[in-house]
C-alpha cells in the first residue's frame, strides 16, 4: 500500500471551464461532470473491472452504459479528474497508475483521431496512459 502524503492530494476546481484534450468535440453529455469530489487522494481510487474484462473484453460504450444503470458511474473519475492527475507529469502517474490505463468514464466525447483503443465508433471515453517518459491520452471507444 502506498503511504497517502498529503501533497499528493489532487484538488479539482469545477468553476473554471474544463478544456478538452486537441481532437475532441460534441461532448455527450456534461452532467456527470458536475458531480465529483473537490479533492481526493489517488491512493484512495479503487480499481474496477467489469466481470466480462476478467475472462475476455468489452465494449467501452457497454461498459459506460452498465456504470450508469448500475449507479456506479457518479464514483468513476472524469476528464476533469484525470486532467489533474495528468498534470501532475510521469513520475506521479508512475507512483499510483504503474502499469494502468486510467479511465474517466464520466465523460463522453466525440474523437476525431487516433489511438483510439477499441475501433468502431468515434464516440469514446477519455483515458491517460503511460508510455515510457510521458503520460498520453487515449481512447476507449465502442468495439
Amino acid at each position: 500500500m502506498i503511504e497517502q502524503n498529503i501533497e499528493d492530494v489532487i484538488t479539482v476546481d469545477s468553476t473554471k471551464p474544463l478544456r478538452y484534450p486537441a481532437k475532441t468535440n460534441k461532448v455527450s453529455d456534461r452532467s456527470p461532470e458536475l458531480v465529483g469530489p473537490k479533492s481526493f487522494h489517488p491512493a484512495d481510487l479503487e480499481p474496477w473491472l467489469h466481470p466480462s474484462q476478467r475472462t475476455g473484453s468489452l465494449s467501452g460504450i457497454v461498459l459506460r452504459e452498465h456504470l450508469r444503470e448500475s449507479g456506479m458511474l457518479q464514483r468513476c473519475l472524469s476528464l476533469r479528474e484525470i486532467q489533474a492527475i495528468h498534470a501532475r507529469g510521469i513520475d506521479f502517474f508512475h507512483k499510483y497508475f504503474a502499469g494502468l490505463v486510467l479511465s474517466g468514464f464520466r465523460t463522453l466525447v466525440r474523437v476525431d483521431y487516433e489511438p483510439i483503443i477499441f475501433r468502431g465508433s468515434d464516440l469514446c471515453v477519455p483515458c491517460l496512459c503511460e508510455q515510457p517518459f510521458e503520460i498520453v491520452w487515449c481512447w476507449i471507444g465502442n468495439d
